[in-house]
Protein backbone atom coordinates (compact mmCIF):
# COMPACT_ATOMS: atom_id res chain seq x y z
CA UNK A 1 0.00 0.00 0.00
CA UNK A 2 3.00 2.32 0.68
CA UNK A 3 3.99 1.86 -2.56
CA UNK A 4 0.98 3.03 -4.35
CA UNK A 5 0.30 6.14 -2.21
CA UNK A 6 4.21 7.22 -2.87
CA UNK A 7 3.39 6.78 -6.56
CA UNK A 8 -0.10 8.72 -5.94
CA UNK A 9 -1.72 5.63 -7.67
CA UNK A 10 -4.60 4.17 -5.96
CA UNK A 11 -4.64 1.14 -4.73
CA UNK A 12 -6.68 -1.93 -6.50
CA UNK A 13 -8.90 -3.50 -3.70
CA UNK A 14 -10.99 -6.73 -4.13
CA UNK A 15 -14.82 -6.41 -5.28
CA UNK A 16 -17.37 -6.57 -2.25
CA UNK A 17 -19.09 -9.53 -3.45
CA UNK A 18 -22.94 -9.46 -2.92
CA UNK A 19 -22.63 -12.91 -0.57
CA UNK A 20 -20.10 -11.33 1.65
CA UNK A 21 -22.08 -10.50 5.52
CA UNK A 22 -20.28 -6.94 4.76
CA UNK A 23 -22.27 -5.96 1.78
CA UNK A 24 -25.21 -6.05 3.95
CA UNK A 25 -23.78 -3.56 5.86
CA UNK A 26 -22.99 -1.90 3.69
CA UNK A 27 -26.76 -1.64 2.15
CA UNK A 28 -28.29 -0.83 5.39
CA UNK A 29 -26.00 2.57 5.38
CA UNK A 30 -26.07 3.33 1.41
CA UNK A 31 -28.97 6.06 1.80
CA UNK A 32 -27.37 8.42 4.41
CA UNK A 33 -23.57 7.37 2.83
CA UNK A 34 -24.83 8.62 -0.70
CA UNK A 35 -26.33 11.40 0.91
CA UNK A 36 -22.74 12.26 2.50
CA UNK A 37 -21.02 11.54 -0.92
CA UNK A 38 -23.39 14.06 -2.51
CA UNK A 39 -21.66 16.71 -0.18
CA UNK A 40 -17.65 15.47 -1.24
CA UNK A 41 -15.78 14.72 -3.79
CA UNK A 42 -13.10 13.19 -1.78
CA UNK A 43 -12.47 9.37 -1.69
CA UNK A 44 -14.54 7.69 0.94
CA UNK A 45 -13.40 4.65 3.28
CA UNK A 46 -15.82 3.09 6.02
CA UNK A 47 -15.49 1.09 8.44
CA UNK A 48 -18.24 -0.65 9.41
CA UNK A 49 -18.96 -2.09 13.12
CA UNK A 50 -22.14 -3.27 15.02
CA UNK A 51 -23.49 0.12 16.68
CA UNK A 52 -21.86 2.62 13.58
CA UNK A 53 -19.73 2.70 10.40
CA UNK A 54 -16.88 5.40 10.99
CA UNK A 55 -16.41 7.00 7.35
CA UNK A 56 -12.80 8.61 6.69
CA UNK A 57 -13.25 11.40 4.23
CA UNK A 58 -9.98 12.39 2.52
CA UNK A 59 -6.55 10.84 2.56
CA UNK A 60 -5.94 9.30 5.89
CA UNK A 61 -3.77 8.97 7.82
CA UNK A 62 -2.10 12.33 7.27
CA UNK A 63 -5.05 14.58 4.95
CA UNK A 64 -8.75 13.63 5.99
CA UNK A 65 -11.89 14.52 7.75
CA UNK A 66 -14.06 11.78 9.87
CA UNK A 67 -17.37 11.63 10.41
CA UNK A 68 -19.85 8.09 10.74
CA UNK A 69 -23.10 6.89 10.34
CA UNK A 70 -24.98 5.97 13.68
CA UNK A 71 -28.70 4.89 13.41
CA UNK A 72 -29.45 6.47 10.07
CA UNK A 73 -27.69 9.77 10.88
CA UNK A 74 -24.56 11.24 9.85
CA UNK A 75 -22.57 13.24 12.65
CA UNK A 76 -19.81 15.24 11.65
CA UNK A 77 -16.88 14.99 13.98
CA UNK A 78 -15.95 18.64 13.57
CA UNK A 79 -19.41 19.83 14.23
CA UNK A 80 -19.75 17.58 17.02
CA UNK A 81 -16.49 18.61 18.78
CA UNK A 82 -17.40 21.96 18.74
CA UNK A 83 -21.17 21.18 20.05
CA UNK A 84 -19.30 19.23 23.47
CA UNK A 85 -16.27 23.18 23.05
CA UNK A 86 -13.22 21.42 22.01
CA UNK A 87 -10.81 24.07 21.30
CA UNK A 88 -8.65 23.77 17.95
CA UNK A 89 -6.05 22.16 19.67
CA UNK A 90 -8.00 19.51 21.19
CA UNK A 91 -9.56 18.83 17.88
CA UNK A 92 -5.72 18.55 16.29
CA UNK A 93 -4.95 16.05 18.66
CA UNK A 94 -7.54 14.41 18.26
CA UNK A 95 -7.00 14.19 14.15
CA UNK A 96 -3.28 13.04 15.21
CA UNK A 97 -5.26 9.94 17.39
CA UNK A 98 -6.99 9.15 14.69
CA UNK A 99 -4.83 9.23 12.14
CA UNK A 100 -2.18 6.86 14.08
CA UNK A 101 -5.13 4.65 14.86
CA UNK A 102 -5.17 4.47 10.84
CA UNK A 103 -1.93 3.72 10.25
CA UNK A 104 -2.03 0.81 12.97
CA UNK A 105 -4.43 -0.60 10.47
CA UNK A 106 -3.30 0.49 7.28
CA UNK A 107 -2.39 -3.12 6.56
CA UNK A 108 -6.05 -4.29 7.24
CA UNK A 109 -7.87 -6.44 4.67
CA UNK A 110 -9.80 -4.04 2.58
CA UNK A 111 -12.78 -4.13 -0.23
CA UNK A 112 -14.22 -1.77 -2.94
CA UNK A 113 -18.19 -1.31 -2.63
CA UNK A 114 -19.89 0.65 -5.04
CA UNK A 115 -22.42 3.66 -3.65
CA UNK A 116 -24.05 6.40 -5.52
CA UNK A 117 -22.07 5.64 -8.57
CA UNK A 118 -18.40 5.90 -6.97
CA UNK A 119 -16.17 3.58 -5.44
CA UNK A 120 -15.74 3.12 -1.38
CA UNK A 121 -13.20 1.21 0.29
CA UNK A 122 -14.62 -0.93 3.02
CA UNK A 123 -12.63 -2.04 6.04
CA UNK A 124 -14.13 -4.90 7.88
CA UNK A 125 -11.75 -4.24 11.28
CA UNK A 126 -13.76 -4.34 14.45
CA UNK A 127 -10.43 -3.25 16.07
CA UNK A 128 -9.75 -0.27 13.98
CA UNK A 129 -13.73 0.52 14.83
CA UNK A 130 -12.89 -0.18 18.48
CA UNK A 131 -9.87 2.10 18.54
CA UNK A 132 -12.04 5.06 16.79
CA UNK A 133 -14.57 5.31 19.07
CA UNK A 134 -12.62 5.35 21.77
CA UNK A 135 -10.35 8.13 20.48
CA UNK A 136 -13.98 9.91 19.46
CA UNK A 137 -15.78 8.98 22.82
CA UNK A 138 -12.71 10.44 24.67
CA UNK A 139 -12.30 13.28 23.09
CA UNK A 140 -16.16 14.74 23.04
CA UNK A 141 -16.53 13.41 26.83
Amino acid sequence: MGLFNKLGGKPKYPELQDDNPLANQVEQIKQPLGSLMEQVKDPIEIIPDTKQTYVFIGKPPKKFGIAWIEQGEVKNFQLVAKEHGMSPSQMLACSQKLGSAYEHHQDDQRFTAHVANRDVVVTPSAELAQELDQIIREAIS
